[in-house]
């Protein structure tokens, strides 16, 4: 286990205060890639691989990771988790012939459960929490059309999500009560949606003035996700309402930057923001806590083998724990791969 602590200083990124973060790495040198995208409860769900990824469990670095592939699958992937079972998609049949499905797992790759209901080409459960699971279908009779739906641990249990009027629409992530995406008709770009029950009745996240939206995480009644502002798309946070939308893009309205939120707690966002210079775009992990001056660089953490402004460093930030817990991944400059990261706060004294 490699870890790291260090102290974000107050200049070229903003921030209100010093904060304090442990950095352990999750990747294993004898994966070629590894990512972590969800976090809960001491779990942390992910990938391995590279061109064929193999969903994959942790429980921190300390411990052995436990690999959710099945053998006779293609590739797959864990993408949420809620500490007790973890959700995503496997992809079965030969190239050419190949079908993605939404699947469950509960801890070991003999547990998982088939989500897909019949009738559909591709489904992928996105976000997972308690009874609940979220994500999408698109049906073998419906081109390039995806329909927000939400399941109740069975394939036969699936519900619609999805608002009658509009061509297609996701859902990203879930709390249990809210249920998070977006919708899009025809002539308009994506908004933002959040999703009160299990009916298909939605609220518009979509702020005057931004031209594209989507939702992607989901906590105690906060909503992320990311606002197109001028060609930029904003990191963005709500609290279920489109006049409650926060744009928590660090460099305002300069161009040369860029962000977007992940995942929320309920307290602290997550996500990834990036820098646009002449030659080089440098993206980082990055934290909030609600506005855009609380903005945290957690890429500053990360060991010196992921430093380098000059050569393209990158890392994101993609799921938050309730202990405020951060995993994600990072760009390891030697070997020009992505490593699964946890970022740890500091206890206080």
């Amino acid at each position: 286990m490699k870890q790291i602590a260090a102290i974000v200083m107050c200049g070229v990124w903003s921030c209100t205060a010093l904060a304090q973060y442990t950095v352990e790495i999750l990747h294993n040198e004898r994966w070629p890639q590894s990512g972590c995208f969800g976090a809960r409860l001491g779990q942390q769900a992910g990938v391995i691989g590279n061109y064929w990824f193999r969903a994959m469990l942790w429980r921190g670095a300390s411990q052995a990771p436990i690999h959710l592939h099945d053998p006779s699958w293609y590739s797959s992937a864990a993408l949420a988790t809620d500490g007790v079972r973890q959700a995503g998609h496997r992809t079965i049949g030969a190239p050419g012939t190949q079908r993605v499905y939404a699947t469950m797992w509960s801890g070991s790759a003999q547990s998982w459960v088939n989500l897909n209901p019949q009738g559909n080409e591709i489904s992928i459960a996105y976000g997972i929490a308690g009874e609940v699971q979220v994500g999408m279908i698109k049906p073998l009779s419906a081109s390039h059309i995806t329909y927000a739906v939400l399941w109740r641990n069975t394939a036969e249990s699936a519900t619609l999500l999805h608002p009658p009027g509009w061509e297609t629409s996701e859902a990203y992530a879930t709390d249990g009560k809210q249920h998070v995406g977006f919708v899009k008709r025809t002539e308009t770009q994506g908004r933002a949606a959040v999703w009160q029950d299990t009916g298909r009745r939605f609220v518009d996240l979509n702020p005057d003035g931004y031209h594209l939206s989507y939702a992607s995480g989901v906590s105690n009644g906060q909503q992320v996700g990311t606002a197109a502002f001028e060609g930029n798309g904003h990191a963005a946070l709500w609290y279920g309402t489109k006049e409650s939308f926060v744009d928590l893009n660090p460099g305002d309205a300069d161009s040369r930057w860029g962000s977007r939120a992940n995942a929320t707690n309920g307290e602290t966002q997550v996500g990834m923001a990036g820098s646009y210079w002449p030659v080089v775009v440098h993206q980082h992990a990055a934290a909030w806590r609600g506005t855009r001056e609380s903005h945290i660089n957690l890429h500053q953490f990360l060991p010196a083998e992921y430093q380098g402004f000059l050569v393209g460093a990158e890392s994101t930030a993609t799921g938050i724990d309730a202990d405020g817990v951060i995993v994600g991944y990072a760009k390891h400059l030697p070997t020009n791969t992505q490593h699964a990261v946890i970022w740890r706060p500091a206890k206080r004294q």
